[in-house]
């Protein structure tokens, strides 16, 4: 079984931070195997897990134009993408269960979803499930990362490192949303 999920989950495993260690999913908790692996929302299986409401807390929000070419977005310099870093935290205990940094781009998103997003705290998932916008998640990488390796801004809910996944969202046959999530180990 192991080797069908890292066939399935490790579409683009090149793309993969070096810094990234290989994951065995045979050895971990079945909660973090599954969050590794889930292509539905992943708030919706935090709160059924935890058994309490999750936030979306935005940490930051920014729109920028790219740099360079991004071959897993498909978007070329001067794309017009929105950079949002966002916690998924227990409503009722403040507990982070997961961090993600998402590149979106917004043209290719109708407005009522970025309106949705920035309205709602439930997460990019729930917006589109709001929306019934048509959307499939296809996966790039997942990786193990050790505690030094973790951004400093969330580093003291990430003490022992993090499981790290990375997949894109598409929809229309194009790549609207990248999204990198952490989740503690």
């Amino acid at each position: 079984m192991d080797l069908y999920l890292h066939e399935t989950l490790s579409m683009a495993p090149t793309e993969r931070p070096l810094h990234l260690k290989d994951v065995a999913l045979a050895s971990l908790e079945p909660v973090q195997r599954a969050l590794l692996t889930i292509d539905g929302t992943v708030t919706t299986f935090l709160e059924a897990y935890h058994f309490e409401p999750i936030v979306a807390a935005n940490v930051t929000e920014d729109e920028r134009a790219l740099d360079d070419y991004r071959p897993e977005l498909k978007a070329g310099p001067g794309t017009a993408v929105v950079d949002r870093q966002i916690c998924l935290v227990g409503e009722q205990t403040g507990t982070v269960y997961a961090y993600a940094k998402s590149v979106i781009i917004p043209d290719r998103l109708p407005q009522l979803f970025r309106d949705e997003l920035r309205a709602n705290s439930a997460g990019i998932g729930a917006a589109l499930l709001r929306l019934k916008l048509e959307s499939r998640r296809e996966f790039l990488w997942y990786g193990n990362e050790n505690p030094a390796q973790v951004p400093t801004t969330i580093q003291r809910h990430f003490t022992r490192g993090g499981l790290v996944r990375c997949y894109r969202v598409i929809a229309a046959g194009s790549p609207v949303i990248l999204i990198r999530e952490r989740f503690p180990r």
